[in-house]
């Protein structure tokens, strides 16, 4: 039995041990970042896993892609898509997998964790393009895993966490610095150490490490980093509340971002037009 002499030390850990990404699903993403693949020999791979062949056809039929028949065959599913919708429904099915593999508490929301985080995936790729990043898919990545800290806590330090909850409920104060108080570390820094034990980006893991730190210094805030993008997203969608789950209207408000505001006033039309239609795929 292995001890641990603070609470910091149990996060840790807990962080260290998470779940691999599923096979099935890396084996996609590396077919659709090589130039020139075959999307019928996708298909064929994304056939031999039924979760995966059904996550498919579900955002095929959905109304985000406009068509009145139904598709059945994932050949003409994956077709109709194209590679980078392709991608982005691999790369949510993995993390979400990873996600549904948590035996989670009482208290836990685990639909308001899955609807936050996919908004945010969508709203950080919006942002990444609007501000000419290079890398979509990188910051769609970002917006899925930047609050595993919380998960992986709620699951395995279930009372110390709910206790920060509730603290930061009662007081106010931001999550982070409940979470530091009792754990001595914050649901931040145990995100990035659980995407760095999947070997991802350097990139990937410092923004998702610094996303509540990207005001102090970190960045310069004139330029669009990657930490900034997930910093601004977050708090955008955070400041949605339950409007994101129950508003039958577009989202409103603004991304304050001195210097980038034509980005992000296109970034935030496209999340407003694609969340409506969107938003059910998360739920």
């Amino acid at each position: 039995m292995q001890l641990f002499k603070t609470a910091r030390d149990r996060a840790i850990a807990s962080a260290s041990a998470i779940p691999p990404l599923p096979h099935k699903a890396t084996t996609v993403l590396r077919m659709l970042v090589t130039p020139d693949v075959s999307l019928r020999a996708v298909a064929d791979v994304i056939a031999t896993d039924p979760i995966l062949t059904a996550c498919v056809l579900k955002v095929a039929n959905s109304a985000v892609f406009g068509r009145s028949r139904t598709v059945t065959s994932i050949r003409e599913a994956v077709s109709r898509l194209g590679t980078m919708p392709l991608r982005r429904v691999a790369i949510a099915w993995a993390v979400f997998g990873v996600f549904d593999r948590f035996r989670t508490p009482g208290f836990w929301r685990h639909d308001k964790f899955l609807v936050h985080s996919g908004a945010t995936a969508m709203l950080m790729a919006d942002l990444a393009e609007a501000l000419d990043s290079a890398d979509l898919d990188a910051a769609y990545l970002i917006g899925l895993l930047h609050d595993i800290g919380k998960l992986i806590l709620a699951v395995k330090m279930p009372e110390e966490y709910q206790e920060a909850i509730r603290r930061q409920e009662v007081t106010r104060r931001p999550l982070t610095e409940c979470e530091l108080e009792l754990l001595g570390i914050d649901h931040a820094e145990i995100s990035g150490i659980a995407v760095e034990k999947w070997n991802l980006p350097e990139s990937v893991c410092l923004a998702i490490r610094n996303h509540h730190s990207a005001g102090n210094g970190i960045d310069d805030p004139a330029s669009p980093t990657l930490t900034l993008m997930i910093a601004k997203s977050d708090e955008y969608i955070n400041s949605l509340g339950a409007g994101l789950f129950e508003s039958k209207f577009p989202p409103s408000g603004l991304i304050a971002w001195p210097g980038h505001e034509r980005a992000t006033a296109r970034a935030l039309e496209s999340f407003r037009t694609s969340w409506q239609t969107s938003r059910t795929l998360f739920l």
